[in-house]
């Protein structure tokens, strides 16, 4: 194809003059000057008419150049690769292709470090060995290490709501033990450990009548008289003497969970017992104590409510029946007190019990009067 001749620019101008300036300067950079559309790139153009308000500019090709449109607020702009076109996106912080190089510091919202504890010590107000971490109501705070033996308590005054303070109580502690009574406690009670047969455990000592003294029987500690006081010596004669002090009922019949079906006695008034054979967690029971196994004589005494049917008083040693009392129902309500008595060697932790029965075929009571009332007593015959 020819190339056009320019256009001869004359003097003076007139209004073709523009018009031959126009069509010299398209000659000069090898556009027609009826060229129609977008200017292509390889005229210096970028062969686009017109474009979308935050369109980015790049070249798709070496000769072809496009537009990426913008897209929703808080994507960026990354690279695509080499010789690849970038787009819009997110930014990785993690994964096998992160975007982020460096570490962030403390005053741009990072830790400045690239290991876990490393960061969280970068972090955490605690400043030497020992120190802990609390909040305050409005962030988190130092606790400063608290003097040896001291114990952290709450304390609402205390800036973080917690303070290091001197111990001043312990819980029950013991080598198998339950910290709760099974017992519910009352106003004067006291907290033993007592060998249950299942190991030590915690249990509860009810408080001892008026005028009575805690002494120990070398076991555990028992409620004395203070008229025991006197004879509270290796030298005194051991004995002891329970009562009654109210009517303990007594249903008729055998009792399913007796050898022999009886019922035993729980007494609830010490009249003596300065060596501690009675109990108030056995109260059915007269247990020799440490230093104290002997030939015993041992008495039951019960006086029974009116009635006219068989009834019995046994002793029991150790949880067997060794002596008997026992009257016909053909009496006419006659013997309604009677006692049994036996002779008995022994060693320290045997115990003897009074237990009843009767027939009279409905619920009787034992007296617990102060005239009538139901007793057990040993009385030391020899040493061993």
């Amino acid at each position: 194809m020819a190339r056009a001749k320019p256009h001869t620019i004359v003097w003076p101008f007139t209004p073709k003059t523009a018009e031959d300036i126009d069509y010299n300067f398209d000659r000069l950079f090898g556009v027609e000057s009826d060229t129609a559309g977008a200017l292509p790139v390889t005229q210096g153009g970028t062969g686009l008419r017109q474009h979308r308000v935050g369109d980015v500019l790049y070249a798709q090709t070496p000769t072809q150049i496009a537009g990426l449109h913008d897209v929703a607020e808080g994507h960026v702009l990354r690279s695509g690769g080499v010789h690849t076109p970038p787009a819009y996106g997110k930014v990785a912080l993690a994964g096998p292709t992160p975007h982020v190089e460096g570490v962030l510091p403390i005053a741009h919202g990072g830790t400045g470090e690239t290991a876990p504890a490393a960061a969280f010590d970068a972090l955490a107000p605690t400043a030497a060995k020992g120190d802990l971490i609390a909040h305050d109501g409005a962030g988190n705070r130092r606790v400063p290490i608290g003097a040896d033996g001291q114990a952290l308590v709450a304390d609402a005054t205390a800036t973080a709501g917690v303070q290091w303070r001197a111990v001043t109580s312990t819980l029950l502690q013991a080598d198998a033990h339950t910290d709760t009574l099974t017992q519910p406690a009352v106003r004067g009670d006291l907290v033993v450990a007592r060998d249950t047969g299942s190991g030590t455990r915690w249990q509860r000592l009810p408080v001892g009548a008026g005028s009575l003294f805690l002494k120990s029987n070398g076991v555990e500690p028992i409620w004395t008289a203070a008229g025991d006081i006197g004879h509270l010596t290796a030298s005194a004669q051991p004995h002891a003497r329970v009562r009654l002090s109210t009517a303990q009922p007594i249903a008729s019949g055998a009792n399913p969970g007796d050898v022999h079906g009886g019922w035993p006695v729980p007494f609830d008034v010490v009249e003596a017992d300065p060596e501690g054979f009675f109990s108030g967690f056995a109260p059915t029971r007269l247990t020799v104590p440490v230093g104290r196994a002997g030939t015993y004589v041992v008495i039951g005494h019960v006086a029974w409510a009116t009635m006219a049917a068989w009834r019995a008083v046994w002793i029991y040693k150790n949880g067997l029946r060794v002596a008997r009392m026992e009257l016909p129902g053909d009496d006419a309500g006659l013997g309604l007190a009677f006692r049994v008595s036996a002779v008995l060697a022994l060693a320290v932790t045997d115990y003897v019990e009074v237990f009843v029965r009767h027939e009279a075929g409905t619920v009787k009571d034992l007296l617990g009067s102060i005239s009538d009332h139901s007793l057990t007593s040993l009385h030391l015959l020899k040493l061993s």
